[in-house]
């Protein structure tokens, strides 16, 4: 294997770990931001709900898929078993999103080497 081609491989490896980087934190920061600015900003005592339900329901879809792998959250009894089951659905979350960033990411790179930008 000539230099070259060691040196290049070792660059698409980087980009690879660049994206991978990338796409855990923006998967992280997809699903905490929400969080964050809904404890800041919103008034729970407030008539109008709508927002909270809307973060809610982008939050914990991905929850909906473990009552397949045989963990049913919604019937969890302790307070324990809900804090186990809420960080269990912001873990799959947090990989659900990074996985679907890491591929948007991925698309955008093979457009951008395919225009020669």
């Amino acid at each position: 294997m000539s230099p070259d081609q060691r040196r290049s491989r070792r660059i698409a490896r980087w980009k690879l770990v660049k994206r991978l980087m990338l796409s855990l934190f923006l998967g992280g920061a997809i699903t905490f931001l929400p969080l964050i600015l809904q404890a800041v900003f919103l008034d729970p005592d407030s008539p109008n709900l709508s927002t909270m339900r809307f973060v809610a329901t982008f939050l914990y879809w991905p929850s909906s898929f473990l009552r397949w792998g045989g963990l049913d959250c919604p019937n969890a009894d302790s307070i324990a078993d809900k804090l186990t089951c809420a960080g269990i659905a912001l873990t799959v979350d947090i990989f659900i999103y990074s996985a679907l960033c890491f591929a948007l990411l991925t698309r955008i790179n093979e457009r951008r080497r395919m225009t020669g930008a």
